[in-house]
């Protein structure tokens, strides 16, 4: 990798993620981690989840680093947004459907 380009997050871990540029705004949707163990076709049970992960991250967005602390309940995925003035908002936290 090239010495003049840095990494867009960094953590110790860092979950996947997928990104978005929309006018000034920037837009991280981060599904749930234990989705990466998931196969198809599902099996019955292959989802059931009661454990609650968290995950500390630093995204550059726009020269400056912003920390982003994800905490992901289960059956949670979160979308993160980022403004110019370093702004961030929770945008949509999936936790709100009903416990299993």
């Amino acid at each position: 990798m090239p010495a003049d380009l840095n990494p867009f997050i960094n953590g110790s871990v860092i979950p996947r993620h997928w990104c978005r540029i929309d006018g000034e705004s920037l837009y991280i949707f981060f599904p749930n981690p234990s989705s990466d163990r998931l196969k198809f076709p599902i099996e019955y049970g292959q989802s059931l989840n009661t454990e609650e992960r968290s995950v500390d991250v630093t995204v550059e967005w726009m020269g400056k680093p912003v920390e982003l602390h994800l905490k992901f309940s289960p059956y949670q995925s979160l979308l993160s947004g980022l403004r110019t003035a370093g702004q961030k908002q929770l945008i949509l936290n999936t936790s709100r459907g009903r416990p299993r």
